[in-house]
């Protein structure tokens, strides 16, 4: 007897839990995915350009922001020139805190290491987009794949 698995399906055994965030360019710091509960593994994190960034100067970073008492927000990549950013781009982390914002425009596709060389471990909190100046227009769904480390543990959209 054959046994169908589904995309869903096979997404969710190679990535985790699928979280989705719509999100349109403004000016300062925009949550867009919030951790409870628990710990979680992020096995990635992307963002989709669905319609292109004016072309205003700007430079844009993701940031985490731990809700425990002490630790500092922590840039997963640094600010990064994002003005006129076309469609169809893939925005991505290198995986190493530090680096720049990754782009993948067009037929360009982003190899699995490309996508993230190293998985996070986030503790509740939260994720935010920081972008220095107001682009105008610009939209870019963001997407995370996690998988709980506790029974307790989500991701939800921000």
């Amino acid at each position: 007897m054959t046994t169908i698995i589904t995309g869903t399906q096979i997404r969710a055994l190679q990535l985790g839990i699928q979280v989705t965030k719509e999100w349109d360019t403004t000016t300062g710091e925009s949550s867009i995915f919030t951790i409870t509960g628990g710990p979680v593994y992020v096995t990635s994190l992307f963002g989709h350009v669905t319609v292109a960034f004016g072309a205003n100067a700007t430079n844009t970073k993701i940031v985490y922001d731990c809700t425990a008492a002490g630790p500092a927000d922590l840039d997963l990549c640094i600010a990064t020139a994002t003005a006129s950013t076309a469609i169809e781009t893939l925005l991505t982390l290198s995986g190493v805190v530090g680096d720049s914002l990754q782009f993948a425009t067009g037929v360009a596709a982003l190899t699995p290491a490309e996508l993230q060389t190293a998985p996070f471990i986030f503790l509740p909190g939260a994720i935010h987009v920081n972008q220095t100046a107001d682009q105008g227009v610009g939209h870019v769904t963001w997407y995370l794949h996690y998988i709980p480390i506790t029974s307790l543990s989500a991701v939800a959209a921000a």
